[in-house]
Formats: structure tokens, C-alpha cells, sequence
């Protein structure tokens, strides 16, 4: 059985997310996805594009994020070190 820290399945998964994200999403399951991406302190380029892709799906909701939503997005991309 592979464990989420398996290197060969992370990338799999957040490329599936970021596929998923264009099908609608609310700040909670995008705020979720950038702090999942950090707390596995993934890098790779799937990390990498999953990250953009709820960085541009962020900013077309932004008004509508919580502070909590705020937050958990800005220690996200601060973790990984994407701006």
C-alpha cells in the first residue's frame, strides 16, 4: 500500500486536483489544496502547477474568502516559496 509521501503518487494527485479545479470550486477547497500541497512539502512541477492553478482560481474569488481561507493560502504559497 502507498502512503501519501510516496513520491510516485503525490504527483499524480495534484495533477488530477488541478484538472478538477476548473470544474468549480469555493475558497474552502482551495485554500485545502495549497495547504495539502504544503504540509507534503512537495516542490515538483506538479505541486508547482497545481499551486498556480489555485492561485488563478483564487483570484477570481478572492472577495468571497474567509480569513481562515486568507490564511491557510498565504502560509501555503509562503511554505513552498512560490510567489
Amino acid at each position: 500500500v502507498a502512503s501519501l509521501r510516496d513520491r510516485r503518487i503525490t504527483p499524480l494527485l495534484f495533477d488530477i486536483a488541478a484538472k478538477r479545479l476548473a470544474m468549480g470550486n469555493v475558497p474552502q477547497d482551495l485554500s485545502s489544496l495549497a495547504w495539502a500541497v504544503a504540509t507534503a512539502r512537495a516542490k515538483d512541477s506538479a505541486a508547482v502547477a497545481l499551486l498556480r492553478q489555485v492561485s488563478l482560481e483564487s483570484a477570481k474569488t478572492v472577495q468571497s474568502f474567509g480569513p481562515q481561507d486568507l490564511a491557510m493560502c498565504a502560509w501555503a504559497f509562503a511554505k513552498v516559496a512560490i510567489r
